[in-house]
């Protein structure tokens, strides 16, 4: 109900929910069977395309996986999105939304229709009831599906027990967590005896009614526009001594798991303390590629991931160490030739208009005329020949091409070891 797309917009990063049956959950651990879908967490949009092409396919190990649902969603090039419609589903953006949030998300409708498309506002008469009726859906079928993890043939298994009863008892009491534990005493509780059709069946009737009000809103729009969660990311363990409030999180991130639409998450700006804020957009069943192409659009024109990752900046400080570590190797070889190393480099001409790059930083070193047979101080990567000009004292002042390299600033080399490294000698 939104473990792929809150995640990810509390995070500043892309989250993909693909519609249920696009990819296989054979090996997934079962929670709610209807439900559940694989979907993966990425960067930006175009790297979580990439992801779902890979992902993506039927399965014969999995009854449930739609073949027909593996179309191409990688973006290869710009895709003209002008005429296409989005919605802005009404229920939305009510009671309980925060005013950071609600703004970040007009203001991505805005760059939405800078963008050509058109932006309307859509109904959904039943989306408030998507909340309870998942919540009872997925506590029903999660009670049913972990049942088999009773420490004898799935899961954790207690180490100290009288009898079979006692192992049962407390492979699940240790196994299980908090959540876990509430989830299935109210999924059991539905499904009992003579509150079944009251909870779990009239939830069953949401859902129907919900699938059908989508469609009918989709009709019109090529995508659904909403916030991913009421209020930007809260610290950890902030709402865990409050259930409902944990659980009202979910109010925008249910309605495509209960309908199996497929949705994308991506961020759309920040709040007042910088934190990621998230927007949904959610479409038919088959809309996937249409969707990541307007998530990929939207990231090109607004910009709006930029900045919100820290490790961009480690990425750039490993680059500017790995260009140190090259230019201090490069410095410690050639001051190896300065202090006398025989080298094998012969004396080139060079045009200092072309990008050639020399290949032999001892010719400077030795003003071209080492001749020497032992190749030392030469296995450096290539400079361009403009830096060797501006690392001598003088240049040559009005020729195009550099025939000899200046002579080596005495501080680096003295007169005498360049006289011996001309004769040949150390």
């Amino acid at each position: 109900g939104g473990s792929i797309r809150q995640p990810a917009s509390f995070c500043g990063v892309v989250g993909v929910k693909p519609a249920y049956g696009m990819v296989s959950r054979y090996g997934l651990v079962a929670f709610a069977s209807s439900l559940d879908q694989i979907g993966p967490l990425c960067k930006t949009a175009a790297d979580a395309a990439l992801v779902l092409d890979v992902i993506c396919g039927g399965d014969p190990h999995d009854m449930t996986s739609d073949p027909t649902l593996a179309q191409p969603c990688t973006v290869r090039e710009a895709r003209d999105l002008s005429g296409l419609t989005v919605g802005l589903p009404r229920e939305c953006f009510g009671e309980g939304l925060d005013q950071q949030v609600c703004a970040a998300v007009e203001a991505a409708a805005e760059a939405l229709h800078r963008l050509g498309m058109q932006v309307r506002e859509v109904s959904i008469p039943s989306l408030p009831y998507a909340l309870p009726a998942y919540y009872v859906i997925s506590s029903a079928e999660a009670s049913s599906n972990l049942a088999r993890f009773d420490g004898v043939r799935y899961g954790y298994r207690a180490h100290a027990y009288a009898d079979l009863d006692e192992l049962y008892r407390k492979s699940r009491q240790e196994g299980f967590g908090m959540e876990v534990k509430r989830r299935i005493m109210l999924g059991t509780f539905a499904l009992s005896s003579g509150y079944q059709d009251q909870y779990y069946l009239k939830a069953l009737k949401a859902r129907e009614l919900l699938r059908y009000e989508a469609a009918e809103a989709l009709k019109g729009c090529a995508a659904l526009l909403s916030p991913v969660a009421p209020t930007p990311a809260y610290r950890l363990g902030e709402k865990t001594g409050d259930p409902m409030k944990m659980y009202l999180g979910d109010i925008y991130t249910v309605p495509a798991n209960i309908t199996g639409l497929p949705a994308v998450s991506l961020p759309c700006g920040r709040s007042s303390e910088g934190l990621p804020i998230g927007m949904s957009l959610m479409g038919a069943r088959d809309s996937l590629p249409l969707l990541m192409d307007v998530a990929v659009a939207y990231e090109r024109a607004a910009r709006v991931n930029e900045g919100l990752h820290p490790y961009d900046a480690v990425e750039e400080e490993a680059q500017a160490s790995a260009r140190h570590m090259k230019w201090s190797s490069a410095w410690k070889r050639m001051w190896s030739c300065a202090r006398g190393a025989r080298c094998s480099a012969p004396a080139r001409t060079y045009s200092a208009r072309s990008p050639t790059r020399m290949y032999a930083p001892c010719a400077w070193a030795c003003r071209g005329r080492c001749r020497c047979s032992t190749p030392r101080c030469c296995a450096m990567r290539p400079w361009p020949a403009w830096r060797w000009a501006a690392m001598c004292t003088t240049a040559a002042a009005s020729t195009a091409r550099i025939t000899s390299i200046p002579t080596c600033p005495r501080r680096i080399r003295s007169a005498s070891s360049t006289a011996r490294c001309a004769r040949g000698e150390r």
